[in-house]
């Protein structure tokens, strides 16, 4: 099994596309290995990104996240205002947890491995900033379950970033305490509508895991307003602003659009976020659980003994 990660991870450094790509952490003491990929100089560029993934991303798919990252690299390049060179990292050296598929695997709805994730995560941001006497811009971009580690990264261990922006949020642990809890100078988040499938096409979700995430945690969800986080679209409704995300994933494989895939409205405001310090990005519109889906939610849970 270890064999498949390596191999991936090896595929990911393979590519020929610009800026190039070099093997930023391998850690060998797990299975599958934990490493960091980055998309770009890190050691010269004037902006760089660390993007943090979410439920079942390993090194198995080291090239699948180095493509999200590839996809931000390009999206910040072709941003006239991004100014001075960037990079990006594809950073998978933490064990999110994985895709729940029965009662054993519902670590996406606790906590611990956040918190494992976040020391990580700090570690490597403490340890990078410490490497650059001419410090970067720097952001934290992260997906899913990774917002949830990220968040826990920039709350009180003193690492301060300029930009966080989370997509898909599976839900930022309560003690954070919101946007203002955030070592960061600017939070952001967006994520597509959620809920679940109707038999009116019109009804259905953009998003079906990130609700279901917060709904067994009880964590916040940071696109509501009392959150605090400056929120961007990713639904698409206008065709001028970018495609509309169709699932939870980071990349679309198959036919749909993922968070990170090119030419999406998410991805754009992602871009927009980290090297335009927000300018151009486009608003959210509603995210929220529909009237149907609130419905059937209040049945789920019954009437109050």
């Amino acid at each position: 099994a270890d064999l498949d990660a390596y191999r991936n991870i090896e595929k990911a450094l393979a590519s020929s596309k610009e800026p190039g790509r070099t093997l930023l952490t391998l850690d060998t003491g797990h299975e599958p290995p934990l490493a960091a990929v980055a998309v770009g100089d890190v050691d010269t560029a004037s902006n760089v990104s660390y993007m943090v993934p979410g439920m079942g991303t390993t090194t198995k798919d080291m090239s699948g996240w180095t493509t999200a990252a590839q996809n931000l690299w390009q999206t910040q390049e072709d941003l006239e205002d991004s100014g001075g060179s960037h990079a990006v990292v594809a950073w998978i050296n933490y064990e999110p947890p994985p895709v729940p598929s029965g009662p054993t695997t519902l670590g996406v709805l606790h906590g611990d491995a956040a918190r494992v994730g976040a020391d990580r995560l700090a570690d490597d941001l403490l340890g990078f900033q410490a490497s650059r006497s001419d410090p970067p811009t720097l952001n934290v971009v992260a997906h899913s379950y990774g917002t949830t580690t990220a968040a826990d990264t920039l709350h009180g261990k003193g690492v301060q970033v300029d930009n966080f922006v989370s997509v898909a949020s599976a839900g930022i642990e309560g003690d954070v305490g919101g946007a203002a809890g955030i070592d960061a100078d600017h939070v952001y988040a967006g994520q597509g509508s959620s809920g679940l499938p109707t038999k009116d096409p019109a009804d259905n979700p953009r998003d079906q895991w990130a609700w279901l995430g917060r709904l067994g945690s009880g964590r916040e969800n940071p696109m509501d307003s009392s959150f605090g986080a400056t929120t961007f679209g990713t639904n698409g409704g206008d065709p001028s602003e970018g495609a509309g995300v169709t699932m939870h994933d980071p990349i679309g494989y198959g036919g749909g659009d993922g968070y990170f895939d090119l030419g999406t409205e998410s991805l754009n405001n992602v871009a927009r976020a980290t090297v335009a310090d927000g300018t151009g990005m486009t608003p959210a519109d509603d995210a929220g659980v529909s009237e149907h889906d609130q419905m059937l939610l209040d049945n789920m849970m019954g009437p109050s003994l």
